[in-house]
């Protein structure tokens, strides 16, 4: 196992028997997501769970659910988390690697 999946079991698969609310919860503490974000992620979570254990009332009473009308929010808040993860971890990676590279001898000088 590598320090960074060491790291990540210790500080954020520790926070919840679930994968995705132990990160949800990361996310939240680090400030790439707020309250109001979690509340979107719930909507189509409850949409969904809705779909899945009441299909027979579902079918019974007819169209109604909301899941359509929120895809929109839930592709907003994948791009939200994707953005901050690309500007505050694998920016810094590119950076620090370069960094690192310039440092060896015989590497060649990197422009800034």
């Amino acid at each position: 196992m590598t320090r960074t999946a060491i790291a990540y079991k210790q500080k954020v698969l520790s926070r919840n028997r679930s994968t995705l609310y132990a990160s949800l919860s990361w996310l939240g503490e680090i400030g790439a997501i707020d309250q109001a974000d979690l509340g979107t992620f719930e909507k189509p979570k409850e949409s969904r769970n809705q779909i899945a254990h009441g299909m027979p009332q579902l079918v019974l009473a007819g169209p109604g659910f909301e899941y359509p009308a929120l895809f929109p929010d839930l592709v907003a808040l994948l791009r939200k988390v994707e953005t901050w993860w690309i500007v505050n971890v694998q920016i810094r990676r590119m950076r620090t690697s370069t960094a690192r590279r310039s440092m060896k001898p015989g590497s060649p000088p990197v422009q800034s």
